[in-house]
């Protein structure tokens, strides 16, 4: 008799060390899932360098004590409970949040979209991230992807506009005019019958631009220059 009932502990305790873990291993998944959903979305800050078009003058109340200019101050260090002036330069993974850099530290921003110019209040500060509550929001900005310190010579160019067959290739500067838009808000130009994205390139844009990825159904550039 005893020897049954001491079967059937086991088999309880069993049943509750695997039920114990498989809880475990959903927290960690979890916790995991988080993490990586709210790490912005990099993808274009790799390929080059943002640099704001259109930006407004600073407003009357911007370094006086009351709000602090982060677009223009790159070596400044986000306090909690202290207000900046931002531009959402990217979203979070999961889009939920809008991400900015205040001193190189990622700031989430729910409420914001890329390009706006912001007003934020920090509500947290941890090692390598920040957390800001949108304050009010004082207009938006074009923001343009371009490869820093490159300069190509009108020899170098490949110009579409003269030359519409000219071939694609790895790496060349071409330019072209942007006759459209992607879904994800991409300039579209066309080399060679391929469609080439060029993040912050406006329709009706002429830009010059570096091919960065060639793929068999489409290319990707980034902006060297605009032109008009």
């Amino acid at each position: 008799m005893s020897t049954n009932v001491n079967k059937q502990n086991m088999s309880q305790n069993k049943r509750r060390i695997i039920a114990m873990l498989l809880v475990l291993v959903f927290a960690v998944a979890a916790i995991l899932y988080l993490v990586i959903a709210s790490r912005p979305d990099s993808r274009e800050i790799s390929i080059g360098e943002q640099v704001y078009t259109n930006m407004p003058s600073t407003d009357s109340d911007i370094n006086v004590g009351q709000i602090i200019d982060a677009t223009k101050n790159k070596n400044i260090t986000p306090k909690e409970g202290y207000r900046y002036r931002v531009v959402i330069d990217g979203l979070s993974k999961s889009g939920s949040a809008g991400v900015t850099h205040i001193g190189g530290m990622v700031t989430f921003v729910p409420g914001t979209q890329k390009g706006d110019i912001a007003v934020i209040q920090i509500t947290s500060v941890r090692r390598t991230v920040a957390n800001a509550e949108l304050i009010s929001k004082k207009g938006k900005v074009k923001i343009v992807m371009v490869i820093p310190n490159v300069k190509a010579s009108e020899n170098e160019i490949i110009d579409l506009t003269k030359n519409p067959n000219a071939k694609i290739v790895k790496g060349g500067i071409y330019r072209g005019i942007v006759s459209d838009v992607g879904k994800k808000g991409d300039g579209i130009v066309k080399i060679d019958g391929k469609v080439t994205f060029i993040p912050g390139a406006y329709k009706g844009e002429t830009c010059v631009f570096k091919i960065i990825d060639t793929r068999a159904r489409f290319n990707r550039g980034v902006i060297v220059n605009i032109e008009k």
